[in-house]
Formats: structure tokens, sequence, C-alpha cells
């Protein structure tokens, strides 16, 4: 049975407070999904602002403590913001001192308190679980086996769907302040979810934290055991460092998750686009119907506003991917050497003695001493939580990086659909034009050449004029008749003269052209 002696069980939560292009409603929503976490705490957001801020403690007080009376296991909450992002740490333990717990009971039961703090509802973007405890003393059994009961106890009863697996889930291990760190994490996307989108009749639906918490499973589990109460009490000392660190964590994987997403949508859009462009080369090769074509370009313009948004939408989480990576190792760096210097002072502490002698550790230059000399004092190595951003930037955002080249391409197919659309209605339209201008200028020269016929006054007057001859003899058109459609026949004989020839000059200027 594994044994653990002050055992502290820390949960670390992380809500969307605020996403890309989030509405009014969305932000209230965001909102209120953080407050119900604290139903006693109504005020938690009268010492909030909507200022961007890197860590802003939301609470007056810094803490808010509880106490269970039947027990006497006491906790505190710790509601933070971390720019677009809420935080709650809970903290909980039973009472402090010497008393030695097994794992599997205790684990469990501090859990459950937490939980029912909690209402057992995750985080939207995450959640980490960290077990502090130093074991009895001259403990020197293999401490792995403590740290898989505790495991065990603490992620039994989870997700039914998810089981807790030592071998699967631990992600490494090292050494903290003479204590040992085991890092265990369940992440995996959920297939055929709906999520977020701008699209009318889309099979995605609007936000709410509820939804958005079910698009992954992210729990990340942080066991630390330490040899005594001295090093343990040290160790506690970071819960504030982590709530950053872990922050940048659950941001990088839930920006990944929502790439996973996006890119359905896009390659959705992709293969419409690639339908489109094939069904309007054929009717291309036809002779195109100006409607149709004019219909099909708002299509093609509908498509573009989509896809771009799409695409930007992409973009924006590989932003976020990055920046996370890189705040996360700077993090990493800034814990190292803040455990560095805990190091420092723990050996001035312990081997104070020594100024008796004429040593004084004080007057020593730390930051030249060699690694292997502080590890003596207090054995300290968690370079495998900055491997977590080295196999993210290998394989994750590698992924996301192409992805995005790969669809890239879309945009500008659909963009060159567009133009040739564009370019083909433009041309009818512009022949249409010069046809009907060509129409205009033909019939008003002849009407003008008409006109100045029917202006000569001498037109039909003599008994031998041809036109007069057939309208008399040929039509037996009569006087009251004659005299007004003599005129006439010129008129419109000159005009339609005067027509075709100025067609044949426009025709011949064209073929010249």
């Amino acid at each position: 049975m594994s044994q653990l002696i002050y055992p502290n069980l820390f949960c670390f939560v992380y809500d969307i407070k605020e996403g890309l292009g989030f509405n009014k409603e969305e932000l209230r929503d965001a909102q209120a999904n953080f407050a119900h976490r604290l139903p006693h705490l109504s005020y938690v957001f009268k010492n909030d602002h909507n200022f961007e801020t890197e860590y802003h403690e939301l609470l007056p007080t810094k803490i808010d403590k509880f106490t269970d009376q039947e027990d006497g296991y006491t906790g505190y909450y710790y509601p933070v913001r971390l720019n677009d992002t809420y935080g709650l740490l809970v903290a909980c333990s039973p009472p402090e001192n010497s008393q030695i717990y097994s794992a599997n009971q205790v684990i469990a039961n501090l859990k459950k308190k937490i939980d029912d703090k909690l209402a057992d509802q995750p985080g939207t973007l995450g959640t980490t679980w960290v077990i502090l405890a130093h074991l009895p003393e001259n403990y020197h059994k293999d401490w792995s086996k403590v740290a898989q009961d505790c495991y065990q106890a603490l992620m039994g009863n989870s997700d039914p769907q998810t089981p807790a697996d030592w071998e699967t889930d631990l992600v490494g291990q090292g050494k903290f302040l003479g204590g040992t760190l085991f890092e265990l994490s369940q992440y995996h996307i959920r297939p055929n979810l709906k999520y977020r989108s701008h699209r009318k009749g889309s099979n995605f639906e609007n936000y709410n934290s509820t939804s958005l918490a079910e698009l992954q499973v992210s729990n990340h589990v942080l066991i630390e055991l330490y040899p005594n109460y001295s090093a343990a009490k040290i160790a506690s000392r970071f819960n504030f460092d982590w709530i950053r660190l872990f922050c940048y964590r659950h941001k990088i994987l839930f920006a990944y998750t929502q790439s996973r997403f996006i890119k359905q949508e896009l390659k959705e859009g992709y293969r419409t686009i690639k339908e489109f462009m094939g069904l309007f080369q054929k009717e291309r090769q036809s002779n195109p119907n100006l409607r149709q074509l004019k219909r099909k370009l708002l299509q093609a313009q509908y498509s573009l506003y989509h896809y771009s948004i799409d695409l930007n939408q992409f973009a924006d989480q590989i932003r976020t991917m990055e920046v996370n990576l890189l705040n996360y190792e700077r993090r990493v760096k800034v814990i190292q050497e803040k455990a560095r210097k805990e190091t420092q002072e723990k050996a001035i502490s312990d081997y104070d003695y020594l100024s008796l002698w004429g040593w004084d550790l004080r007057s020593l230059d730390w930051q030249s001493l060699p690694n292997s000399i502080l590890d003596f004092v207090s054995p300290h190595d968690f370079s495998f939580l900055d491997e977590f951003r080295q196999d993210f930037s290998n394989k994750y955002m590698l992924q996301v990086e192409k992805d995005y080249e790969g669809l890239s391409p879309g945009l500008i197919l659909l963009e060159e659909l567009i133009n040739s659309i564009y370019g083909i209605t433009n041309l009818d339209q512009a022949q249409r034009d010069r046809t009907f201008q060509n129409t205009v200028a033909i019939v008003g020269v002849g009407l003008a050449a008409g006109s100045m016929v029917v202006s000569l006054n001498k037109l039909g007057e003599g008994k031998n004029d041809p036109v007069r001859s057939v309208l008399t003899h040929s039509l037996k058109i009569q006087p009251p008749w004659l005299e007004p459609a003599i005129p006439l026949v010129y008129s419109l004989s000159t005009a339609i003269l005067a027509a075709l020839f100025t067609w044949l000059v426009i025709r011949l200027k064209e073929r010249s052209r």
C-alpha cells in the first residue's frame, strides 16, 4: 500500500474569456461559465477590466479559503485572468501534520471535494491536476509505484471513454528540488462533433462553453513526490508559476484542436471550389449565358468570402500556437531560475555550520557553480517539461504549417475563377454595348440622310421622275396620296442606303483592328 504524508491536490482549470470575433452574447456566456465555478464569490469580476493584461488576480484578497467542518480538510480558490483566458486554482489538503495516509484513499477523497466545488465541470481549454506530497522518512521503495497509485486514484473514475493508463499516459519523469516529478497527459480530439461556424445552413453550431469543452479531451497531471516536509514546502511555492505554464500548454493544444475542425471546413470548401471550376470550364467551352455567368459570379464571391474567413481563422490558430509555445519556453526558464535560487537558499541554510570554519556560502558566486554541485544539494531536472514544446514544434506545428500551405492555393484558384468570370461577363457586356452603339449610329445616319433628302423641294417634280412613274402607273396611287408618297420613298431609300454604307464602314474598321 502506497503511503503519503500531508498530500495536497491542486486543480488548475482554464476557460476562454474572449475568442476572436466573440460578440457580446458570447462574451457574457464565457464570463458566466467561469462565474458558475465560483457561485459564492459574486464579486469575482468587480476587480476585472477589459484591457489586456498578462496576469491579473481577480480577488482583492488574492485567495478565498474554505474549510470542511467534518474532517478538517482545508483549501482555497485562486482565480486569475491571463490575457484572454480565465484561470482558477483550487487547492485542497488534509490537516497539516505528519499523519500517514493511504494514497489510494486520500487522493480519491481530495478529488471528490474539488469536483464538488467545481460541480464536476471540465475546463473549456483543459484541466491540470497536481499532486504534491512527501513520503515517509527513509522510504526506499519504488517511487513510481506510489505515483501510479496516486494517478489511478485521481483518474480511475474519470470518463470511461478515456480510461487512465499509466504506461500510455506517462509523458516524462524528472527531478525538482530534491523530489521526483511524473508528468502524464491525456489529449485527443473527439471526432464528429459540432463546432462554431459562420456559415448559414452549416453542420456546425454557435459558440457555447459546453460544446467547446467537448471538442477535446485535455487532461494533464503532474505528480510531485518529495523525501521530506521541507522540500515539499518549498515546492508548494511554485503553484503560482505552474498556473501560467499550464495555461500556455492548454492554449496550444486547444488552438491545435480548433485548427483540425477549421481544416475540415477548408477541405470541404476546397472541394467545392474544384467542382465549381470544373463546371465553369465545361460551360466556357460552350456558349455561356450572361445571366447564368453572373449567378455563378455571385456564388464564387460567396465562396471566396467564407473560404478567406476560414483560412484567416486557421492562420490565427497557428499564430496562437507560436506565441504560446514561446511563452511556454520562457516560463520553463523562469521556473528553472527560480528553482536554482531556492536551491541556493537551501544550501546556505543546510550548510550554515560551515561558517564556523570560515566558509561563508553567501559570498559564493552561485551562477558560476556547475549544476552538478547544485544537484548534489537539491537535485532538479525537469527538462522533460520542455520536451512538450519541442515535440509539439516538431510534430503539430509542422502539420498545421503544411496544412496551411496546402489549403492556401484554394484562395488563389477562387480569385482566378472570379477574375475569369468577370472577364467573360465584361467582354460580353462590352460587345453588347458596342452592338447597341453601332445600331444607334447606323439608324442615326440613315435618318439624317433621309431627312436631308426630304428637305430637297424639287424631288419628284418632273413627269419623267422614275419614282412618280412607278407610283402612278405601277402602284396606281392617286393624286391626293401621290405628292406626299414621293418624298417618303426617296427618304426611306436614302436612309436604307446610308445605313448600309455606315454598317459596311463599321465592319471594315472592326476587321482592321
